[in-house]
C-alpha cells in the first residue's frame, strides 16, 4: 500500500509539472505577437501606440483567460490524489482548449465596429471560450466518478462544486447556441463571457459549498463534546459502538479539508 502511495504522489507530480509548463508557456506567447512602435525623428509616438490598441487588449484578454483556468486547475490538482489515462487524456484536451483562447481574441478586437464581421469574430471567440468550460467540466466529473479526488472530502462539497461547474456549463453553451443559431452576438457573447468570469469567484461560495464546510466544522465540534460527555461518564470503552471513534476520526479529516478550503 505505501508504495502505491508513493507511485499516486509522483504520478500527480508528474502531472502538475507538465500542466504548470503548459501554462506557463501558454501565458507567454502571446506577448510575443507584441511589437514596439518605431517612429523616427519628428512622427507621432502616440498614434503609433494607438495602432497597436487591438493588439494590447487581445494580449489583456488571452493573459486574463489564460491565468483564470491555471488557477482552477491549481485549486484542483490540491484535491487529486491519484489518476489514470484517462483523465490525463482530458488534462490534454484542457489545456488544448485553454492555449487556443487567445488565437480568435485579436480577429475578434479587430472587427468589433466591423458590422458584416463582427457576428463572425464574435462567434469564433466565443466557442473559445466556451470549450475549457467543457473540458474542465468533463475532466472534474470523470476524477469524481473514478473516485480520483481526496475521499475525505465532504460529499456536500464535491456535490456543490459539481453543480456549479455543470451550471458554468450550461450558461456557456447557451450563450453559444445564441451565438451560432441567432444574429444577437452580444447577447451570446456576454453569456460565455460571464459563465468564463464565474471562476473568479471562490470554490466556496455557491451552491451551499460554504455551508457544507461549515457543517463540516459544526459535525467535529459536536463529536468532540459529545466524547468529552462519554469520558465523564465512564461509561465502558466498546459503547456506543466500535464506529463512534472511526466516524470521529473521518470527522477531524473533513475538517481539515474544510479549514484549508473556507473563506475567513
Amino acid at each position: 500500500m505505501p508504495d502505491e502511495a508513493d507511485r499516486n504522489e509522483r504520478q500527480i507530480s508528474r502531472l502538475g509539472s507538465f500542466i504548470d509548463a503548459v501554462f506557463a508557456i501558454a501565458i507567454t506567447l502571446p506577448v510575443v505577437q507584441l511589437t514596439a512602435p518605431k517612429v523616427g525623428a519628428g512622427e507621432n509616438l502616440g498614434a503609433a501606440y494607438a495602432r497597436l490598441r487591438p493588439d494590447l487588449i487581445a494580449y489583456i484578454l488571452g493573459f486574463m483567460v489564460i491565468g483564470l483556468f491555471w488557477n482552477c486547475s491549481h485549486f484542483g490538482a490540491k484535491l487529486l490524489v491519484k489518476s489514470d489515462q484517462g483523465f490525463n487524456l482530458l488534462t490534454l484536451l484542457f489545456l488544448a482548449s485553454v492555449t487556443l483562447t487567445p488565437f480568435p481574441a485579436r480577429p475578434f478586437i479587430e472587427h468589433i465596429a466591423d458590422p458584416p464581421n463582427a457576428g463572425v469574430a464574435a462567434m469564433f471567440y466565443g466557442l473559445a471560450l466556451t470549450a475549457p468550460i467543457a473540458m474542465w467540466f468533463s475532466r472534474w466529473l470523470w476524477g469524481v466518478l473514478r473516485g480520483l479526488y481526496n475521499p475525505e472530502l465532504p460529499k456536500s462539497y464535491v456535490r456543490a462544486l459539481t453543480i456549479r461547474y455543470a451550471t458554468a456549463l450550461a450558461v456557456a453553451l447557451s450563450g453559444a447556441l445564441i451565438l451560432v443559431l441567432t444574429k444577437h452576438p452580444r447577447i451570446g457573447l456576454s453569456t460565455v463571457a460571464a459563465s468564463t468570469a464565474s471562476f473568479l469567484l471562490p470554490p466556496t461560495t455557491l451552491f451551499g459549498s460554504r455551508r457544507s464546510l461549515k457543517r463540516a466544522n459544526h459535525d467535529v465540534s459536536k463529536s468532540a463534546r459529545y466524547a468529552g460527555a462519554l469520558d465523564s461518564l465512564h461509561l465502558p470503552q466498546t459503547w456506543p459502538g466500535p464506529n463512534f471513534e472511526q466516524k470521529q476520526r473521518r470527522s477531524c479529516k473533513q475538517s481539515a479539508w474544510a479549514n484549508v478550503f473556507t473563506i475567513p
